[in-house]
């Protein structure tokens, strides 16, 4: 296939939508949806932080539900997010190896990841650890595309993904367990707890596998195993007929081998825990929470005593309120204000500073008239270490035949430098730039999309400027050495097309999704590492009495894996198609088993040069929810 050939085949689209603006008040918030008119599957929350009709949600988004995710049989969350329009997953190898995501051509550290609405993100790299999140904890996803930093804040260039953990009702639960290729297993369990009013989740998963040989070495030939366990407990108490209390807390442990010079061994242990208010009286919805987060890593291994482990470990203190008042159907304002203390709590290397913070303040509004819809917001970050940064979304849109939807959006984000950035120590030649500027990026997006009965489809034109990347490229010589440091050098140009689609008649469901994004260095004209130009994913699925079969074939584009240091020439790797098989049997309406093959043809998938992938795998479960 030609990189200028773009045929329609595929998406993902808008599936059903799951209410969850705080999984604390979630009867307070089914009352006021239906006083709205509505309907619950029809709820987003994340691309305004407030609670909205996802059909006439001015921004490009994806929702994954739990039957999406049980349905994929999922080793890694980015397994998941590879199947969204404009976002692709550079892997060093298997479920438990380290994994990029890339947003619209966006860098890895440009997109915001929240659990239950808080950052997860390592203070010292910047990313999140996709590796120690386990999927069978997960009851949706929601993938917002584009700038949302009027919203959120830093990092959110490229979007934001929100995850949320599972709630069940009283009484309910569910069961399940699968065996895989290359000795995986994997089994979970959930229970909901007490009553309409107050109720409490218990969930618990546990995982594990062999895995394969990461890379080819000849000093080493060894499979490069991993294991996770994650536990959560989902808590809410609706306390009046306005008022609520939650609480949530997530745990994960788990550890993986993987080939390096150094160290081939790691362990992470990783907590989140938040506690939440709210009032919600129909036409006022205030929201008041308190959180930390930590994110724990140890590597050791060949020659390294565990004793002796590298150790980086961060924590994130947070506070926010949100207000929101609807003055009428057609308009609403929503104002709010952002706290976090981030903190490098331990390590073996001794930055210069071990601690910052932010503070935030924002405001959003909503006015529909006749058939135009407009959407405003405005933030206010104060990081301590760098310059404040403002940022703004502006958008219009416009309804039409209650089927139809356009609207054009404008929008600025911003990134603020990691401790590794700013503050990381001279050591092996390497050390951090304390004169670093924000990232700072301009989005301009044109959205058009039609829900019928039957069919959802939506299309997205978009280009993204970059400015002040950070590129650890500076060199720095003083008296016999040279340092290699940080600094704001390089521009981007991000611009593309996604087109998805879903489609539903009688026993057949078919989704399909193509995106075609450029990424380049806005002054060289180079391609950006690891993001490829097309990608491509088409799915069908036809139900047959308990029996469901489904079929996903995939396509991803040549890229460049990386530029060889001394010379900059790029390194590439090739084009492949991947096709995977599934069916699922109904055993009773509550139990089911399912059998899944992935790469069935056994194509090379290798997305970084150097590392090697799984091949052709299956994976055989059964689940039994009550």
């Amino acid at each position: 296939m030609k990189k200028t050939t773009i045929t329609l085949a595929a998406a993902t689209a808008i599936n059903a939508f799951t209410l969850s603006a705080a999984q604390a008040t979630e009867q307070a918030n089914n009352q006021a949806n239906t006083e709205n008119g509505i309907p619950l599957e029809r709820i987003l929350v994340t691309a305004n932080r407030t609670q909205e009709d996802s059909f006439l949600a001015l921004s490009s988004h994806e929702v994954i539900t739990a039957a999406d995710i049980e349905r994929l049989q999922p080793q890694n969350i980015t397994e998941i997010l590879d199947d969204v329009a404009g976002v692709s997953v550079a892997s060093q190898g298997g479920g438990g190896q380290s994994s990029s995501v890339f947003m619209r051509g966006t860098n890895s550290n440009h997109v915001l990841i929240l659990v239950d609405g808080q950052r997860i993100s390592s203070g010292t790299l910047g990313t999140a650890n996709y590796a120690a999140i386990s999927p069978a904890q997960i009851e949706r996803i929601e993938v917002v595309k584009g700038p949302r930093a009027a919203l959120w804040g830093s990092d959110a260039i490229g979007g934001v993904i929100q995850i949320f953990t599972k709630q069940y009702k009283a009484g309910e639960g569910v069961v399940s367990a699968t065996l895989g290729s290359n000795g995986y297993w994997q089994a979970q369990a959930a229970v909901g707890l007490g009553n309409s009013d107050h109720n409490v989740t218990l969930s618990a998963s546990v995982e594990e596998s062999d895995g394969f040989d990461v890379q080819d070495s000849d000093a080493k030939n060894d499979d490069d195993g991993y294991d996770r366990q994650a536990f959560v407990l989902n808590a809410n108490s609706q306390l009046t007929d306005t008022f609520a209390l939650g609480f949530i807390a997530n745990y994960s442990q788990g550890g993986a081998e993987y080939d390096a010079s150094r160290a081939d061994e790691n362990e992470f242990e990783n907590y989140s825990t938040k506690l939440i208010t709210t009032y919600n009286s129909g036409y006022l919805f205030v929201e008041a929470s308190v959180g930390r987060t930590q994110d724990h890593s140890e590597a050791f291994g060949n020659g390294q005593a565990k004793k002796d482990a590298t150790i980086y470990e961060t924590a994130r203190d947070s506070a926010s309120l949100i207000a929101d008042y609807q003055f009428s159907e057609a308009t609403s304002v929503s104002a709010g204000a952002d706290w976090y203390s981030e903190d490098i709590s331990e390590s073996t290397s001794s930055f210069s500073e071990e601690e910052r913070d932010t503070a935030a303040f924002f405001v959003s509004a909503r006015h529909d008239v006749n058939n135009f819809m407009l959407e405003a917001a405005t933030r206010y970050d104060d990081v301590d270490g760098i310059d404040s940064e403002t940022t703004y979304n502006a958008s219009l849109g416009y309804r039409f035949e209650d089927t139809w939807v356009v609207s054009f959006n404008h929008g600025t984000g911003f990134k603020a430098p990691s401790f590794n950035d700013l503050y990381y120590p001279e050591q092996w030649g390497y050390r951090g730039n304390q004169d670093l500027m924000p990232e700072t990026s301009t989005t301009n997006e044109i959205l058009i999309r039609n829900a019928l009965d039957n069919a959802v489809l939506e299309v997205a034109i978009f280009q993204t400027d970059v400015e002040n990347l950070i590129s650890w490229t500076g060199q720095v010589v003083e008296g016999d050495t040279t340092w290699t440091q940080p600094v704001n050098v390089s521009e981007a140009e991000m611009k593309g097309i996604e087109l998805t689609a879903r489609i539903t008649q009688e026993d057949w469901t078919y989704q399909a999704y193509v995106a075609y994004i450029k990424s380049e260095d806005a002054k060289t004209g180079d391609d950006l590492a690891r993001r490829p130009e097309l990608t491509a994913n088409y799915s069908v699925s036809y139900a047959l009495d308990a029996f469901t079969f489904d079929a996903k074939l995939s396509y991803r584009d040549d890229s460049i894996s990386e530029y060889t240091w001394s010379t900059n020439e790029p390194v590439e790797v090739d084009s492949f198609w991947t096709l995977d098989l599934g069916v699922n049997y109904l055993i009773t309406d509550d139990w089911n088993v399912s059998l899944r093959g992935f790469n069935v043809s056994d194509e090379d998938t290798i997305t970084v040069t150097g590392y090697n992938d799984e091949g052709a795998a299956f994976r055989l479960s059964t689940r039994y929810q009550f």
